[in-house]
């Protein structure tokens, strides 16, 4: 990611959408994951260097994701990311319409 992006998150019960920005763009790179399960680190940080793991499965055959951001220092496990482009700024709420459909 450029150094000039900032990062803000939002969560949502077992959900979070990551919206990574520059200032004066007109569309944001948004980073939504689902079965979140642990989170470390601040929520909101500058010059974002984001990184999306995929781990080994484990012994059940299950398939856990890591999105991180070493320097800063956060770290997000859930079971499945997609990465999405939309309009700038932070949505009022990111999982209800916000890409033109009600998510459930």
């Amino acid at each position: 990611m450029s150094k000039n992006r900032r990062c803000h998150g939002g969560v949502g019960h077992n959900r979070m959408a990551i919206n990574l920005f520059r200032k004066g763009e007109q569309e944001s790179l948004y980073i939504v994951a689902v079965g979140c399960e642990r989170i470390s680190g601040p929520l909101q940080w500058e010059r974002a260097n984001v990184t999306l793991v995929t781990e080994q499965s484990n012994q059940w055959g299950e398939i856990r994701r890591r999105v991180v951001d070493s320097q800063a220092g956060f770290e997000l496990l859930c079971s499945d990311v997609t990465v999405a482009c939309g309009p700038a700024g932070v949505p009022d709420d990111p999982f209800d319409r916000f890409f033109g459909q009600k998510i459930s």
